[in-house]
């Protein structure tokens, strides 16, 4: 998809350096290293922006891809998209399983202007903030207080929200 839309544009805050075996036969091992600043990345950048976990937690990979689903989101305004859907329902057909009726899709269109997108907030509950330490086994106890009191906050007062920019809260196309 993001192919289709010409890529997408990330601010992208730390170096993601990986070497990956394309799922593409023939193809064989590619190597990316996207650098810090403002990126177009194209659709196998993305991806593996948004997925590599190597040099990086699971929390960072998650924060990525939060990020770059919210850039797409952002780019992908009504006029840009119109010219593009006989393309974006080849890869929709081809990659998107759901049962939502074909029928009804060109009455869902307009809901991605009414969805006010640029007053999205995604936080993300990850250590250290959303942690309240560790089972026996060694897997992290969520600080299930603490992540409902900040959906709370986000509800009663998303302005506070709104410009943040840390390890859990992605409000623009900055990570």
């Amino acid at each position: 998809m993001v192919d289709v839309f010409g890529g997408v544009e990330i601010d992208v805050e730390q170096r993601v350096q990986v070497r990956l075996l394309s799922p593409i036969e023939d193809v064989g091992w590619q190597q990316f290293d996207i650098q810090p600043g403002t990126r177009m990345l194209d659709g196998d950048e993305a991806l593996t922006y948004a997925r590599s976990r190597t040099g990086t937690s699971d929390y960072d990979r998650m924060a990525r891809q939060r990020c770059v689903v919210q850039a797409v989101a952002h780019q992908g305004d009504l006029p840009r998209l119109l010219p593009l859907v006989p393309d974006l329902l080849d890869v929709v057909r081809t990659n998107v399983i759901t049962d939502i009726p074909v029928e009804i899709l060109p009455e869902m269109v307009p809901l991605r202007d009414i969805a006010k997108l640029d007053q999205v907030i995604s936080v993300g509950f990850t250590p250290p903030t959303y942690l309240d330490g560790r089972s026996s086994q060694g897997f992290n106890l969520p600080a299930f207080s603490r992540i409902t009191e900040t959906v709370q906050t986000v509800f009663d007062e998303p302005g506070a929200f709104r410009y943040q920019s840390s390890d859990t809260l992605i409000n623009s196309d900055h990570c």
